[in-house]
């Protein structure tokens, strides 16, 4: 994600949410855009947006905090993108063959590559049918949990991203406190 794409989605939650950019000064939204770039700029912009898209189709009458979008991207992360990615996986089998797994792999995703170990792409690809029902399922499973480990991770970075800033600011506000007592 880019500081442009930061503009794009504020305009976003702004067009549905107009309480969103009320009573804020045009200052206090740099410093809380701000804050949401870093920690959101890590993330792929479609993702953070289908985020905001699904809050919004769930009804919620008030804007999003940063916070609930990273909840919503959680919560995105479906069967169905599990099942693609495993389809993908035997497509991969398909076009590299059962062991050319270094090939494979440079073309799979960051969850991909955490999941299909060699010995993993091998085992599927000489399974028969009921093994790979089986496996797909398990692979399911292990692409959810990789997902939301993931978003986890991004949320403590985010908090500690948070808390970090606080801290600037506090020592930034103590600075200028002494300069204008001694300055006084």
């Amino acid at each position: 994600m880019v500081k442009q794409d930061m503009l794009k989605l504020s305009e976003a939650i702004s067009a549905v949410y107009p309480m969103f950019k009320k009573d804020r000064t045009p200052e206090q939204m740099k410093i809380l855009m701000q804050l949401w770039f870093d920690i959101l700029q890590d993330i792929e912009f479609e993702y953070v947006i289908s985020a905001f898209r699904s809050y919004m189709m769930l009804g919620n009458q008030f804007p999003p905090t940063v916070s609930d979008l990273l909840n919503q991207m959680t919560a995105e992360t479906t069967q169905d993108e599990a099942y693609s990615s495993f389809d993908r996986i035997i497509k991969l089998i398909q076009q590299y063959g059962v062991y050319n797994y270094k090939n494979a792999y440079e073309q799979m995703n960051d969850i991909e590559k955490q999941i299909v170990t060699e010995t993993y792409f091998m085992q599927l690809g000489l399974s028969d049918q009921k093994s790979i029902n089986t496996m797909r399922s398990q692979y399911r499973d292990f692409y959810t949990s990789t997902g939301k480990t993931r978003i986890k991770n991004q949320k403590q970075l985010a908090t500690n991203t948070v808390v970090n800033k606080l801290t600037d600011i506090k020592r930034l506000q103590w600075k200028f406190t002494e300069i204008y007592k001694n300055g006084a």
